[in-house]
C-alpha cells in the first residue's frame, strides 16, 4: 500500500526488513527498486543480486524478471523462464508457448497457451479465443 501511494521510503524500509529475513517477495521488490532507482540510488548490480537471490528462493516473479533482462546470457534466461513457467507464472507460460510455437511444437505451444490463459494472462486468453474460433471454423462443414 505504501508503494502504491508513492511512499517509496516507507515501503523500502519494510522491504529491507523482510529481505533481511530472506523473504523472496521483498527481495524481488527491493531488487526492482535498485534496478530502477525508485526511492534509492540506482544500482543495477545490487538490484541484480537481489533479484537473483529472490529467484533462487523460487519466487516466480523474480525468475520471470531475470529471464527478460537484456544482456542476460541466453542459457540463464531460458533456465529462469522455464523455472517460472514450471511454477505456473502466467507471463512465463505465455513466453514459453511463443517459443514452442516458433520451434514448430504446436501441441506443447497450445498446452502452455491454455495454462497461461487459465492462470489469468489476458493476452493468452485473447490468443486462445482466436485459436479456438479459428479451430471451430475449420471444423465446421
Amino acid at each position: 500500500a505504501l508503494q502504491h501511494n508513492g511512499d517509496f521510503s516507507g515501503a523500502l524500509e519494510l522491504y529491507e526488513r523482510a529481505a533481511g529475513q530472506q523473504d523472496p517477495r521483498a527481495l524481488q521488490r527491493l531488487g526492482a527498486a535498485y534496478m530502477h532507482g525508485l526511492g534509492v540510488p540506482e544500482d543495477h548490480d545490487r538490484g541484480l543480486r537481489l533479484l537473483q537471490e529472490a529467484a533462487s528462493w523460487g519466487w516466480s516473479d523474480a525468475q520471470f524478471v531475470l529471464a527478460r533482462l537484456p544482456g542476460l546470457a541466453a542459457l540463464d534466461a531460458s533456465r529462469w523462464m522455464q523455472a517460472a513457467a514450471d511454477q505456473g507464472h502466467p507471463g512465463a507460460l505465455l513466453a514459453r508457448a511463443s517459443e514452442e510455437n516458433s520451434l514448430g511444437n504446436d501441441k506443447e505451444a497450445l498446452r502452455l497457451l491454455r495454462a497461461s490463459a487459465a492462470a489469468g494472462h489476458p493476452e493468452a486468453k485473447e490468443h486462445l479465443a482466436a485459436y479456438d474460433q479459428q479451430d471451430e471454423s475449420q471444423s465446421s462443414p
